[in-house]
């Protein structure tokens, strides 16, 4: 019972994952709803400055940002991911040595 009340098996998949989508989807509509007055005022403006060409290259830059924002994200909790199961190995380690088995 208590391998599953300690903070690794119990409470760490279920908040992750949790955490992980509430910012790979929350986190961009945040700010597209917090920035939605610079946006349309800025592109008003970028739009007279820029010509067709650069608009499509433009948008591609911000679309590639977004795409490697989220790949950071992602990359932030695979580096949590495997503190975790680190911390899962080195815990049965110490177990074993505990028990004198190794």
């Amino acid at each position: 019972m208590m391998e599953y009340l300690t903070f690794n098996k119990f409470l760490t998949p279920f908040v992750m994952i949790f955490f992980y989508y509430a910012g790979a989807l929350g986190i961009p509509l945040f700010l597209l709803f917090y920035s939605r007055d610079f946006l349309s005022k800025g592109y008003k403006h970028l739009s007279t400055l820029l010509s067709i060409k650069n608009r499509w290259i433009f948008s591609l830059a911000v679309i590639l940002l977004f795409f490697c924002m989220e790949l950071c994200w992602r990359m932030i909790f695979e580096l949590i991911i495997a503190y975790f199961d680190m911390h899962d190995s080195l815990s049965h380690i110490e177990k074993l040595l505990e028990k004198g088995t190794i």
